[in-house]
């Protein structure tokens, strides 16, 4: 009996540690600056924007992927400006 409660109780506790709890995470989230996020739901994803001019996608807030900058190359418009620190 006392083998079967020991054999319980390890079953259950990989089972809790594997599918019950959550993933661990730590923050930032972002490996990557980006300064004053804002965030939308767009259908099932997230899109993060920041001011750095970075978008990133999640379906979990969790996990983000670089989508790609705002502004490429020469598309910058005329009033936008790059100020050099």
């Amino acid at each position: 009996m006392k083998n079967e409660f020991t054999f319980l109780v390890i079953l259950l506790t990989l089972f809790q540690n594997s599918l019950l709890l959550p993933k661990p995470y730590t923050n930032p989230v972002i490996n990557q600056a980006a300064p004053d996020p804002s965030v939308i739901k767009v259908g099932k994803f997230y899109y993060l924007y920041s001011t750095g001019e970075k978008i990133f996608k999640s379906s979990d807030l969790v996990n983000w992927k670089f989508v790609r900058k705002v502004f490429e190359g020469k598309k910058r418009p005329s009033f936008v400006q790059v100020k050099s620190y």
